[in-house]
């Protein structure tokens, strides 16, 4: 079991989880036509389908909100697969109803840093889970690209890739992957016995954590995000190796973790992370590359500049 999967803790008071949030579609307009009606369906779906389903993920609800719900999972794959199995669920127990009297859901997940209050969860893991539940289309799934990436290989399910999206109130466009309601009535816990196995990608696959700043000046942090957006861009345009998008190695920014951890949290068999320092007009980048298996330091390198230069450093 990873770190992700355990809830790795990613400083003080904080930890690393997979979020969902979900919400009814229309649920206003239900209530107006059959308030009584509405309020027994959905409390029948929380109580006798989501819920029970959540608990079988060793996940929890820490959230309820009438019409939507936030729930923590320790895996970002047991979230996602959580809400694929709800969907089915829902698609096969509102189909006798009519089209416009069905209950459906829009479920967004992400992965990222939480802060408990009591038994509560704040942070950017919940805000980020509850925009994307926003964008899902009713009967389908969105998901970060932190989310999909952690789940590469080990869902038996196929995500389609929504591109960059801006979210409401997040400062950052956030790489969102979908699951079209179409596809939940196709899902299956198990992959067919009848499907072609994917072809293992066997290039070596390489993550760039994000570069510490030996400098408390915000803009020196900055110039290390940039060192490293431009690395794992560089590295991209290779054959060889593949690499783990920028999005995903960011959930890493300002956590303690090892290069051994993240490469098993990444599916990475090497981690590349390093330091930026400056003084005055001068900057030294220093770099690594650990094998993730060993913790070994396999290569090493210091570079030397100056800000005017910075980008041909």
């Amino acid at each position: 079991m990873t770190g992700a999967e355990s809830g790795a803790t990613t400083g003080p008071g904080r930890r690393l989880a997979g979020i969902l949030a979900a919400d009814v579609v229309g649920y206003s307009r239900l209530m107006g036509t059959d308030e009584d009606g509405t309020l027994a369906r959905v409390q029948s779906l929380l109580c006798e389908v989501a819920g029970p389903a959540v608990t079988a993920r060793h996940g929890r609800i820490f959230r309820l909100m009438g019409d939507a719900f936030l729930a923590e999972f320790p895996s970002a794959v047991g979230a996602v697969l959580w809400a694929a199995e709800i969907q089915q669920a829902m698609a096969t127990r509102e189909a006798p109803l009519p089209e416009a009297a069905r209950l459906r859901l829009r479920i967004g997940v992400h992965m990222g840093d939480v802060l408990p209050q009591g038994d509560d969860l704040m942070g950017d893991g919940v805000n980020i889970a509850a925009r994307l539940e926003g964008v899902a289309e009713p009967g389908g799934i969105a998901v970060s690209a932190a989310v999909a990436e952690a789940a590469r290989g080990k869902l038996p399910l196929a995500l389609e890739d929504g591109g960059e999206t801006a979210l409401k109130n997040i400062h950052h466009p956030v790489r969102i992957w979908r699951w079209p309601p179409g596809s939940a009535t196709r899902y299956s816990a198990a992959a067919p016995e009848t499907a072609a196995a994917p072809m293992a990608d066997a290039r070596p696959r390489v993550a760039v954590l994000p570069f510490d700043s030996m400098v408390s000046d915000p803009a020196h942090q900055f110039l290390a995000d940039g060192r490293c957006e431009d690395l794992t861009t560089a590295l991209s345009k290779l054959d060889t190796p593949s690499v783990v998008s920028r999005t995903a190695a960011f959930v890493y920014k300002g956590r303690n973790a090892s290069a051994v951890v993240a490469g098993r949290e990444l599916d990475a068999g090497y981690v590349i992370d390093g330091s930026v320092r400056t003084a005055g007009s001068r900057v030294r980048i220093n770099a690594q590359r650990i094998e993730r298996d060993t913790g070994a330091h396999v290569w090493a390198q210091k570079f030397d500049g100056t800000v005017d230069d910075i980008f041909d450093l």
